[in-house]
């Protein structure tokens, strides 16, 4: 059996290199061009919404939201603070002739709180989303859209 010679074999081994780096770098290349040709129609797509959202509208529920705690046989008071946001005040004022179902709704979810789980924040944002499902409900029952984004806390005080 005859056996290259080692100048041979290097030239060899250079040549599979080299092709395996010009393969590498034109596929490279490759990807690069297609990403740079479709990336404009991907920004196009991604910068402007198809509906602009309106501006947030804050109403504050005045006045502020008081219930009794019981807390290891003491007596302990709840006051919450509210504003609603919604994005459209012809939807919030129709709302607001509804005020007192909404406030009852809210005042019955604050006053079974239990205080130990307000003392996180965790706890008080459960809360604050739970009132955000209460005040959609309500409105989703009584006009049919649930009108507020979001349930606001601008005030919490327990004593």
């Amino acid at each position: 059996m005859t056996q290259v010679p080692t100048h041979e074999r290097l030239k060899l081994a250079a040549l599979i290199v080299t092709a395996m780096l010009l393969a590498a770098a034109l596929s490279a290349s490759g990807t690069w061009w297609l990403m740079a040709q479709r990336l404009p129609a991907l920004a196009e797509t991604v910068a402007e919404p198809a509906f602009p959202v309106p501006p947030a509208i804050y109403e504050n529920l005045d006045p502020p939201f008081v219930v009794n705690l019981k807390q290891g046989g003491q007596s302990r008071y709840l006051q919450v603070a509210i504003a609603l946001m919604g994005r459209h005040a012809e939807e919030l004022n129709a709302l607001k002739a509804h005020l007192p179902l909404l406030r009852s709704r809210l005042l019955m979810l604050f006053s079974g709180q239990d205080l130990a789980h307000l003392a996180s924040a965790e706890g008080k944002e459960q809360l604050r989303q739970q009132a955000t499902l209460e005040v959609q409900q309500v409105a989703q029952q009584v006009l049919g859209i649930p009108v507020v984004e979001q349930v606001l806390f601008t005030g919490l005080v327990v004593q």
